[in-house]
């Protein structure tokens, strides 16, 4: 058993994220007129998807939603939602979701990052020749994507040292869904509050939970229970065979 056991091979996930995209495309009642630009950007990836996702060998989805910023000063923010997949066959060759929290601009300013996230899975399998680190691990700042640079981005502040690719924090997977929900709870409003409690997004949130989390959550368990006294739980974070 490793920490990687049961996690969806590549046309799964690709598939797992279609259905997400449809979800938002055909409900998009729920999101408009408030997150116009996510319904924009899912309706595009999801009728490229949907009619190749048997060959499709990449997603590469950027979205953008308004937040709101519990700050006296500055309350009018920018969630930006990135996924990039990469498949060869049966293979990953990179698995990565971003989150990006901007702070929007005022006149003659740009839209300024006050956080940059990356929640990454990479098979313990593919570790040959690099510094190990977490299966699925959550890394801060880095570099950014071809997505940031064409916003123009107020940047140099947080990435003048994107570099330094450690540490990598073991973390849970994460999937679309999940960080779409995760934002939502994060940055509350009146709109984003009604979308999570509906049966529809609870159950949606509810699948993807299912498929990403309880596997990861059942094999720390039973690795707590039944490990070996000379392998720290670490080791388990890090691929190691149980």
């Amino acid at each position: 058993m490793t920490i990687e056991d049961k996690y969806p091979p590549p046309l799964e996930l690709f598939k797992t994220e279609l259905k997400t995209f449809e979800f938002i495309y055909t409900r998009s009642h729920l999101f408009a007129p408030y997150y116009s630009e996510l319904i924009s950007e899912i309706s595009t990836q999801y009728s490229r998807l949907k009619a190749k996702i048997n060959k499709e060998r990449r997603i590469d989805l950027f979205t953008r939603l308004s937040i709101v910023l519990d700050h006296k000063e500055y309350n009018t923010g920018k969630a930006l939602l990135g996924i990039d997949i990469a498949r060869d066959g049966g293979k990953y060759q990179q698995v990565s979701y971003s989150v990006t929290i901007c702070r929007t601009g005022g006149d003659n300013e740009s839209d300024r990052i006050l956080r940059k996230y990356h929640f990454d899975y990479t098979s313990a399998q593919g570790s040959s020749g690099r510094q190990p680190h977490p299966v699925f691990h959550l890394q801060y700042a880095g570099k950014l994507s071809k997505h940031h640079i064409s916003l123009d981005l107020d940047h140099t502040h947080i990435t003048c040292d994107s570099w330094l690719s450690e540490p990598r924090i073991s973390i849970a997977p994460m999937s679309y869904a999940l960080m779409l929900n995760m934002v939502f709870k994060e940055f509350p409003d009146e709109v984003n509050q009604r979308i999570i409690e509906t049966p529809e997004w609870r159950s949606l949130v509810k699948t993807n939970e299912d498929i990403f989390l309880k596997p990861y959550f059942e094999h720390c368990s039973t690795f707590l229970n039944k490990r070996s006294t000379n392998l720290l739980t670490n080791d388990f974070w890090y691929g190691h065979n149980e």
